[in-house]
């Protein structure tokens, strides 16, 4: 199923925000730069699930 434009793009912006937020953390003196990391994984995730979504991808499935 393919997702609406308006619905991409709203996700993408959200994956900016948190994208954004780790770079303003990471630049904190530590340990609290340490957190940065958090946001840039959930970025990631996030932006991966969206692809995968958008191009159709499908998950690998047990074979039984």
């Amino acid at each position: 199923m393919s997702l609406s434009n308006t619905v991409i793009g709203q996700q993408l912006a959200f994956i900016r925000y948190l994208f954004n937020i780790g770079v303003e953390q990471s630049f904190k003196p530590e340990p609290q730069c340490a957190l940065a990391i958090l946001n840039f994984h959930d970025a990631i995730e996030l932006f991966f699930g969206l692809s995968c979504e958008h191009l159709g991808a499908i998950g690998i499935r047990d074979k039984t």
